[in-house]
């Protein structure tokens, strides 16, 4: 009877893509020990996550505290006693929203809890209790994930879940008053902890000799997948490359040429 339900409210085909996504949780498959790489039969934009792994899973990695202390508001008393129990929650709020994202093809979240359910799964391993036959495992029904995928729904409306929603990415400049070079940057935090983090490291302008650079954002709440456009953009629109303070032209060539493209454009037009 359970899997009738879940075949008229889902359909045929979501029927069978849920009962994959649990089977694949169950197993631990497609998912390597550095939270993973996509087969194509998890998500038809597979390509794309590998390709950018990295940078997805920093960003997983970045926001993770921020996910469990959101799920934290919505635990029930039981699972709450326990850092198992917190993890477990966390974890099949993931797999339900990663489901949801997968449905709505919303690439940047999807990829965020396609491998926060990896990340749940390994912390609730390091607290998970034993019996007779050792760690119990961490198991997710049909029923509970349906349960889980109905209090998601209803909770994506509301203004708490737009922290999880809405990346605080940006592109941001450093520049030199007195040269007037620049430096083109990217980031998934705070941009001043970034900035911090050039001058404790030497690197950016500080690398260049600049000892007291300007900072700003020059685009803010930028999705992750178009950070590399904008920042490879800039860097050739304001000749950060050749006239400044970054060392490459950033990981999208082709907005980089665009940028410069730009560039000369405005400089015939103001000659």
């Amino acid at each position: 009877m359970e899997y009738l339900i879940l075949v008229f409210v889902f359909g045929p085909l979501g029927f069978i893509l849920l009962v994959l996504v649990v089977n694949e949780v169950r197993k631990k498959t497609g998912i390597d020990p550095k939270y993973g790489f996509a087969r194509e039969q998890d998500f038809p934009q597979f390509q794309k996550y590998n390709d950018n792994h990295k940078h997805y899973t920093k960003l997983a990695e970045d926001k993770f505290d921020s996910f469990i202390d959101e799920s934290n508001k919505s635990i029930n008393k039981q699972d709450a006693k326990t850092e198992a129990g917190k993890y477990r929650h966390a974890h099949r709020r993931a797999l339900a929203l990663f489901w949801l994202s997968k449905k709505a093809n919303e690439e940047e979240n999807m990829f965020l809890y396609f491998i926060w359910v990896s990340m749940t799964i390994r912390a609730y391993n390091s607290y998970a209790p034993s019996n007779a036959y050792g760690k119990v495992e961490l198991n997710t029904s049909s029923k509970q994930i349906l349960q889980y995928v109905k209090k998601e729904q209803q909770a994506l409306g509301r203004d708490d879940t737009e922290a999880i929603k809405k990346p605080i990415a940006c592109i941001y400049i450093g520049e030199d008053i007195e040269t007037g070079k620049k430096y083109i940057g990217q980031t998934v935090n705070a941009p001043e902890k970034r900035w911090a983090e050039h001058r404790e490291a030497v690197t950016g302008p500080y690398k260049g000799g600049c000892k007291y650079p300007k900072w700003d954002i020059l685009k803010g709440e930028v999705p992750t997948s178009k950070l590399d456009y904008y920042e490879s953009f800039y860097i050739g629109f304001y000749d950060a490359l050749h006239g400044g303070f970054n060392d490459n032209k950033g990981n999208d060539s082709n907005a980089y040429d665009e940028g410069v493209s730009e560039r000369l454009s405005l400089s015939e037009e103001s000659s």
